[in-house]
């Protein structure tokens, strides 16, 4: 199979695993559900878990989440869940300054 029909291919699996909620090919991702629980695929590991900042490391950078009463629901490389009131959530030097 050539590289851009085995590329098609990728992306209409991870659409459609996103869309069952099954594990598909994809190394990375981020979803945030209607309860405003965050899930991320793909965190390595966390460098800060605060009330109001959290940052996960992930294959494509740190990951910066501020907010208010954050807690981590669930932890591993396949899915992490941030739950509280986020307010923002971007790509970060792997820190989350005070200032907004």
């Amino acid at each position: 199979m050539n590289g851009n029909k085995q590329s098609k291919i990728r992306k209409l699996t991870d659409a459609i695993g996103r869309d069952v909620c099954i594990d598909t090919l994809e190394s990375f991702g981020l979803h945030m559900d209607s309860a405003g629980v965050l899930t991320v695929k793909g965190c390595c590991r966390v460098s800060l878990c605060e009330d109001s900042r959290i940052v996960l490391h992930t294959e494509r950078g740190p990951i910066g989440i501020r907010g208010a009463a954050l807690q981590m629901l669930l932890f591993s490389p396949q899915e992490t869940q941030v739950g509280g009131k986020i307010e923002t959530i971007g790509f970060t030097d792997g820190e989350i300054k005070d200032g907004r």
